[in-house]
């Protein structure tokens, strides 16, 4: 840390301010906690002419509750009242740019893979189970603020199929169903007394777990995913120690199961297992919820169109339930990873890429 330190102060001596950036964000992610990076970051942003990147820098230390007078009326000057209902239509995938880099994408293939294959004989549950019927669910053209904000989700994040909501009056927030294919459960809390940018961030968070290489989330719990991978690896690692698994009759019919998959779903499972396999590691995937949540954070942060906005509800999450997410994340990690997040090349890149970008007059 302390030779980029050092780096970064002789870029910007020379004003060699966009190398200086790229060692104050390598900063941030070994040291997320030290303030100066982030005012250290702004400074280099200003210096860049570049205002989004300062506004963004000027959110976050008010955020950090470190921002002082000028910062703070910096951020206040530029900060939306609303999402950004004017984002252009991406021509490109916006994932990649979203997606936690601790994230493992195999994992989310192989499950992926599996949820086409089997997803139907995983689904456990049906719509009576949760009291529902089908005209429980939502019009996607209902003209409720609700639905405005799901539309411009949607459209933003090009989740196609579009999840279904569904109007569930005893259910707290928004609760994934675990449905073939999964569904929303929309309680009245979130139909009622919500602010646009509130909305954007908690539909972003959950309809993330839409996205193709998340879903087996939405539609199983943690001990049934284990059991899956174990499954997986298995079938083409007939020596894999699975435990006390190897003994139960349900694990052995899943086994039958994905070796009865079409040829092309089991050879393209069969790839990424043994990408797996030859990393030597064991799959860690309370970690790999984990960090789901934090791209889920990144998604919400896009949607809701302010930093300042996205912390203040992750750390009411705890008692304000809009959206529980399947991980076990401590809320001074979310905003930590948040902070860092909202000055990355990825996310600032983004916010350009949709014409959002904050600009000088």
């Amino acid at each position: 840390a302390k030779s980029l330190q050092i780096l970064a102060e002789m870029y910007e001596a020379d004003e060699q301010y966009e190398e200086a950036v790229r060692c104050k964000r390598r900063l941030l992610e070994i040291e997320p906690g030290n303030v100066d990076h982030y005012r250290d970051s702004k400074r280099l942003m200003f210096a860049l002419k570049d205002l989004d990147g300062a506004w963004v820098a000027c959110a976050v230390l008010t955020l950090l509750g470190q921002a002082n007078e000028k910062e703070e009326a910096t951020y206040n000057q530029h900060a939306p009242k609303q999402i950004a209902e004017d984002a252009l239509t991406p021509t490109t995938n916006v994932w990649a740019q979203l997606f936690s880099k601790g994230e493992e994408l195999l994992i989310g293939h192989i499950f992926w893979t599996i949820y086409q294959g089997i997803g139907v004989q995983l689904a456990t549950k049906e719509l009576k189970d949760y009291g529902l019927k089908k005209k429980s669910q939502i019009d996607p053209n209902e003209k409720e603020l609700l639905m405005h904000v799901y539309r411009h989700t949607v459209r933003v994040l090009a989740l196609n199929p579009a999840p279904e909501l569904y109007h569930s009056p005893k259910t707290p927030g928004l609760q994934l169903a675990e449905l073939m294919p999964p569904v929303v459960l929309v309680g009245d809390n979130v139909r009622q007394g919500q602010t646009d940018q509130e909305l954007g961030f908690v539909l972003g968070k959950s309809l993330t777990y839409f996205h193709n290489l998340h879903l087996a989330v939405a539609l199983s719990p943690l001990e049934t995913l284990e059991t899956l991978f174990n499954a997986a690896v298995k079938l083409f690692v007939p020596s894999y120690d699975v435990g006390a698994l190897e003994q139960n009759a349900g694990f052995q019919e899943l086994l039958v199961a994905l070796g009865g998959m079409p040829p092309q779903l089991r050879q393209g499972l069969q790839r990424y297992v043994g990408e797996y396999i030859e990393r030597g590691q064991k799959a860690n995937l309370t970690r790999w919820l984990n960090q789901i949540e934090l791209t889920a954070n990144h998604v919400g942060l896009l949607m809701c169109n302010d930093p300042l906005v996205a912390g203040q509800i992750i750390k009411n999450e705890a008692h304000r339930t809009l959206f529980q997410a399947p991980s076990r994340l401590a809320t001074r990690d979310k905003l930590v990873d948040l902070a860092v997040y909202a000055l990355s090349e990825e996310y600032l890149g983004l916010r350009k890429t949709l014409g959002i970008a904050i600009e000088a007059a």
